[in-house]
């Protein structure tokens, strides 16, 4: 069995298989005589769960991870050509679906029988950013066989210390710089020398490009929270002036019926004052009875 195939089936693994697996296929390879085979086997490094947890989406929603890096390629095109309602547009885009993919990868973390901490999770989402900014990153996601989680791509993406096996990443799809440049005349600079001169100049424009991009997606998660606790503000000013008229209502019941039975209290009062007026009066015949008859006798 060739290299990228035992890699591809080690880093289909759990973390927790990787290394037995891993010393399984070399002792196989020098059981076999493959010396250098095993040798390869053996640098193949355990990735970080983070990474795992990418290479577990590239095979399990291959599909939720390839429309991810098709918008990265969509909103590279509109950055190239100044489409400022575009890039907003697929920032947008791009934003809600980095936060699918990560909810979705958290449950495949469990389905897997492996539980993703927030710490995790925000790799997998950092990760799969940079391979929408970076080509060279998402060709590297591609391949299923990262062994770290990749960074911010203000620099290029260091594929040998990203991918088990860099040569197994295919950049052949990807754009090289064209040399526009006149042929060499005598007295002028070689092809090297220019291509030394404008390497820094790529490097800092694609520095710029990512900056913008990141200042881009910091923009617009700021204007979606906006949106959100706006949406929410309406929602709950609705919700409380649906409530507002039948509590007026009930209230306005109640101070009537406080009114009420303040008249009702008011006329009780009084019919009591009266009753006990005639109580008095009534005691007060009965004695002068009483003594008539005393009287008498």
């Amino acid at each position: 069995m060739p290299l990228d195939a035992i890699a591809a089936e080690l880093y289909g693994l759990t973390p927790d298989q990787f290394t037995a697996a891993r010393g399984q296929q070399v002792a196989e390879a020098r059981a076999h005589g493959d010396k250098t085979l095993a040798a390869e086997i053996q640098r193949l490094r355990k990735p970080s769960t983070a990474a795992w947890l990418v290479n577990m989406l590239v095979r399990h929603r291959a599909d939720d991870v390839a429309a991810i890096l098709r918008l990265g390629e969509s909103l590279h095109r509109a950055q190239e050509q100044l489409d400022a309602p575009t890039m907003r547009e697929l920032t947008t885009q791009r934003q809600a679906q980095l936060r699918s993919v990560s909810r979705q990868a958290s449950e495949l973390a469990e389905q897997l029988g492996s539980r993703a901490s927030a710490a995790v999770l925000d790799d997998v989402t950092q990760t799969l950013q940079t391979a929408t900014v970076d080509a060279t990153a998402a060709a590297a996601v591609r391949t299923g066989l990262l062994i770290t989680a990749l960074s911010s791509p203000l620099q290029p993406t260091d594929l040998a210390g990203a991918v088990a096996i860099p040569g197994a990443v295919d950049l052949s799809g990807l754009r090289q710089p064209q040399d526009d440049d006149a042929p060499v005349r005598a007295g002028r600079k070689t092809d090297r020398d220019r291509a030394a001169h404008r390497a820094p100049n790529r490097a800092a424009d694609r520095r710029k490009r990512v900056e913008a991009q990141q200042r881009a997606d910091a923009a617009t998660e700021r204007a979606a929270e906006a949106q959100q606790q706006l949406d929410e503000a309406v929602r709950l000013l609705g919700e409380l002036g649906s409530r507002r008229e039948p509590l007026e209502q009930e209230l306005s019941d109640i101070r009537d019926a406080i009114a009420d039975l303040d008249r009702r209290q008011g006329s009780a009062e009084r019919d009591r004052a009266a009753a006990e007026r005639r109580a008095g009066d009534a005691k007060r015949r009965e004695e002068q009875a009483r003594k008539a008859l005393d009287r008498l006798g």
